[in-house]
């Protein structure tokens, strides 16, 4: 049986990160971590709401949170290998899901925007006005 890997070797590789080597981003990325469990939450937040009826908004905000959910997974990998060039774009793609979110939920039709965005490009989608 293999043995567990020792204190010190735990302890190299953690020095080999960017939060081994600067300490000033423990704190930050000890909350990243703590986003990942607040994603299933969330999710089952949404379930649960108004007695377990699920809306087209409602699937659009899960489908954006398991997006979100694997994008912080994909950034602590990338990041934690510093593979800075691909963690920096998964950050951009992040805020996507912000513009996303607040396009559909600002939208006076919320409800049938919510349907377009999960089968249209965002890039294609008309404002109130009918500008792409």
């Amino acid at each position: 049986m293999d043995e567990a890997p020792k204190a010190e070797e735990n302890d190299e590789k953690v020095n080999d990160t960017p939060v081994g080597r600067y300490p000033s981003l423990v704190e930050d990325y000890r909350l990243l971590r703590v986003l990942i469990d607040d994603h299933p939450n969330a999710v089952m937040a949404i379930a649960r709401a108004d007695g377990g009826k699920v809306f087209a908004f409602d699937m659009f905000v899960m489908g954006l949170i398991e997006r979100s959910l694997h994008l912080v997974y994909g950034f602590i990998a990338t990041f934690d290998g510093w593979n800075l060039v691909s963690a920096a774009p998964l950050v951009r793609l992040q805020i996507d899901n912000l513009v996303r979110l607040s396009y559909v939920a600002r939208h006076p039709e919320m409800h049938k925007v919510a349907i377009e965005a999960m089968d249209t490009e965002f890039r294609h989608m008309e404002d109130p006005d009918g500008i792409v």
